[in-house]
Formats: structure tokens, sequence, C-alpha cells
């Protein structure tokens, strides 16, 4: 359900902004539209950081499970390294090289912009940038209706 979120907030956010951006509704259905779409929004930056925290108290109580019963931990791709690494089938081993599936996005640009930065903060800086231009078009939606500049029209 974690990712979930997002893609309902997004949707909600669409289908929010065409009533928000529309000038033949009235400012206040406006307002209201740009207030409900707030309101989405920080639930949904809310959700996302609750199932985050949830997923990672999970994480580190299994953690400790295995750790009591003498097991390696599961931390990021550990694991899977070590495994890869001791597999004398693959040609990781044998060489002593990196595995290939680090080759494939090596150290560079690439994998720092896009594999490294955690999907959680991308989604929570997009969800705020929602929040911050829905908090826009509310108060864009109170100048019209209350006359003091037009921006609707």
């Amino acid at each position: 359900m974690i990712w979930q979120v997002p893609g309902l907030s997004v949707a909600a956010q669409a289908f929010l902004y065409v009533v928000a951006l529309n000038s033949d509704v009235s400012d206040l259905v406006r307002m209201l539209a740009a207030t409900i779409a707030l309101v989405a929004a920080a639930a949904a930056v809310q959700l996302l950081l609750k199932h985050r925290f949830h997923e990672e108290t999970f994480s580190l109580v299994i953690d400790a499970s295995r750790k009591r019963r003498g097991v390696h931990p599961l931390e990021g791709l550990g694991w899977f390294k070590e495994i890869a690494t001791l597999d004398a089938e693959t040609e990781e081993a044998k060489s002593g090289d990196k595995p290939s599936y680090l080759k494939h996005w090596g150290e560079g640009a690439l994998r720092r912009r896009v594999a490294t930065p955690s999907s959680v903060a991308v989604w929570t800086m997009t969800l705020c940038v929602f929040a911050a231009a829905d908090t826009l078009l509310i108060v864009g939606a109170m100048l019209d209706h209350c006359g003091v500049v037009r921006l609707f029209a």
C-alpha cells in the first residue's frame, strides 16, 4: 500500500486541479477544490511517512530476530552481493570483480541521481510541491473572491 498513496494522490490532485483552475466555476468552489487538494496532499504525505516508519520498524525487528538466531541481517543489497560473490558459478566470483548488477548502474551520475535517492523522500517532496501549489490556488481564489485581483478570468 505504501506506493499506492502517491499514485492515488496524483490522480486526486489532477481531478481537483481541473475544478480549481476552471474559470467557469465560482470562487468558493475553486477554494473548496483547492482546499480538498491540499488536505489530500497532506494526508498522502502523512500516510506515506507512516508506512515508511512501520516498514523500517518491522525491518529492525526482523534484523534483531535474525541476529539472535545467528543469521546475517538483510541490510540493503549486502546479502545479495554476498550470495553473488560466494556463488562459484558466477563470473564475478571467478574474477573478483563487482557483480554485474552493480556494473550496469556503475558509480556515475545516473546511479547517483536515479538509484541512490530515497523514493520516499522524492515522493514526499513531490507531494509537498502539490501542497504548495494547492495553497497558491486557495490564495488566488480568495483574492478573486475579495475582488483584489482577478487571476482566473
